[in-house]
């Protein structure tokens, strides 16, 4: 990598000390340039390549259970000590009685088919009561003080129009999105291609699955609501979010440049590109994803290019086909790809370098430690860890 190039500068310090101070410069003193300058350029690639890599995706759930647990505390028994000066003046220690109440008021949370703990408020509480229909009692057993607080719940009834999706981000190391040794995604001129999708923000952990141009399409509204809940169940049984993007009369130069636009989609992704025409036809279909089953691309591309679209009936179709044949791609499976930082990356870390080596060679020339064999000099010898 380049950035091993500014090893250079460390080895113009070790000669200009040898040539111009070797009077001021002990053997050690040669190695702190090299040393300091390798763990500059070390910790400074991870902390690179760790920035250029950082991608996020969604992962979808929904609750499995909902809990309430009351106000509650506890006496908490610790032994604490001070330090005190006596009356003759001399310091004395001593241990006291520092024991204390510890409140823990109530607290409202939900916990998703994926293992998540996310906190909500008390009328969301209520509201998932109403919603599953049953509220049970947990007595928590606690060692309190005053308060013995217990746990009131909900759980889903197992019903699917009861689920409520929800949505968090992730972060993860995406290597493929910057790597240019394999996967060279071009980078895509937004002011010639406009009309791309952005990933959507997540509101209340809510987010739609379903980008489109165009609110013509045939059950548009109820397989935004399907879909939101599939993925919902997709997030736990596949690792796996599906998305619909759907575009208005656009060319299939769309297909290519989305897929460049958000670099072949994320890990857990199913991305499925369509356009339609003025009376709804599909003018062209392309799948997006790292699936390790390439057919599954294809069955659904074949789908929504022979049949007659509507939009509820694709997801359907899209979302029994992922239940039943989508394997998530593990991205260790990357790991062997390279990432090579910026220019303007380099340039930083060989000026970094340039600055620690100058400041490496004024600390040996003006410190009192001197390359001589004279034993009348009676020097101290300094250790610089």
């Amino acid at each position: 990598m380049l950035i091993w190039l500014s090893l250079i500068i460390p080895i113009i310090s070790v000669l200009v000390l040898y040539f111009f101070f070797k009077e001021k410069t002990v053997w050690w003193e040669y190695l702190l340039p090299i040393v300091f300058s390798i763990l500059l350029i070390f910790i400074s690639k991870i902390t690179i390549e760790t920035s250029m890599t950082q991608d996020v995706e969604y992962w979808s759930s929904y609750p499995v259970k909902v809990c309430y647990e009351e106000e509650w505390d506890e006496y908490i028994h610790q032994t604490c000590t001070r330090t005190y000066t006596d009356s003759d003046g001399n310091t004395q220690t001593e241990t006291y009685d520092c024991s204390y109440v510890d409140n823990h008021p109530e607290e409202y949370y939900i916990l998703t088919n994926i293992g998540e703990t996310i906190y909500i408020d008390r009328n969301k509480y209520k509201w998932y009561v109403k919603r599953f229909g049953n509220e049970h009692f947990q007595d928590m057993y606690r060692d309190y003080h005053r308060i013995d607080g217990d746990m009131y719940y909900t759980n889903h009834d197992g019903k699917f129009e009861t689920i409520d999706p929800i949505t968090t981000i992730h972060s993860y190391e995406n290597k493929v999105a910057v790597s240019n040794s394999i996967f060279n995604f071009e980078k895509v001129d937004t002011s010639i291609y406009k009309e791309l999708f952005d990933y959507p923000e997540v509101n209340n952990y809510k987010v739609n699955s379903i980008l489109t141009q165009t609110y013509n399409a045939p059950n548009l509204k109820d397989a935004l609501y399907t879909l939101n809940k599939h993925n919902a169940v997709l997030g736990n049984s596949r690792q796996c979010r599906i998305w619909f993007l759907i575009y208005d009369n656009k060319p299939f130069e769309y297909a290519i440049q989305q897929e460049n636009y958000w670099k072949g989609g994320n890990k857990n992704e199913f991305i499925v590109t369509l356009s339609l025409s003025d009376s709804n036809t599909v003018q062209w279909a392309k799948i997006i994803s790292w699936t390790e089953v390439e057919e599954l691309k294809i069955r659904i591309r074949n789908y929504l290019l022979e049949n007659k679209f509507d939009t509820y009936k694709a997801v359907q179709y899209t979302t029994d086909e992922v239940k039943q044949r989508f394997i998530r791609k593990k991205f260790e499976d990357f790991d062997y790809l390279t990432v090579e930082p910026s220019m303007t990356s380099i340039l930083i870390v060989f000026i970094l370098n340039i600055i620690l080596n100058v400041g490496i060679v004024i600390f040996v020339v003006k410190n009192d430690i001197d390359n001589t064999d004279n034993p009348d000099m009676n020097y101290k010898y300094y250790n610089p860890f």
